[in-house]
């Protein structure tokens, strides 16, 4: 998790990174992309750079974006993987 904390804060010092504890699931949290299409760029972006996963292979890890009122309801109902669903029904096709 600090690797990966690491990599994502360098990879652009623009936004902020932090650490969450959802439930049994640890997430970071990239704050302050702006725009729902400059969230899904940085993605595709950071999903493309090597170093950034390359200690993961065997970490069942998941990528999405989420605005910040989907944010406070996922921080109440600690419901990952309900709302990785809802990303990959809304955001992925």
């Amino acid at each position: 998790m600090n690797y990966l904390w690491t990599a994502l804060h360098h990879f652009d010092k623009r936004y902020r990174v932090k650490k969450e504890k959802f439930g049994g699931k640890r997430i970071l949290i990239v704050e302050g992309i702006g725009t729902k299409k400059e969230a899904m760029e940085y993605l595709k972006k950071i999903v493309q750079v090597d170093y950034i996963y390359k200690n993961l292979k065997d970490v069942d890890y998941r990528n999405f974006i989420i605005t910040d009122e989907n944010l406070s309801i996922l921080r109440s109902t600690k419901a990952v993987d309900n709302y990785v669903a809802f990303f990959k029904e809304n955001y992925l096709k």
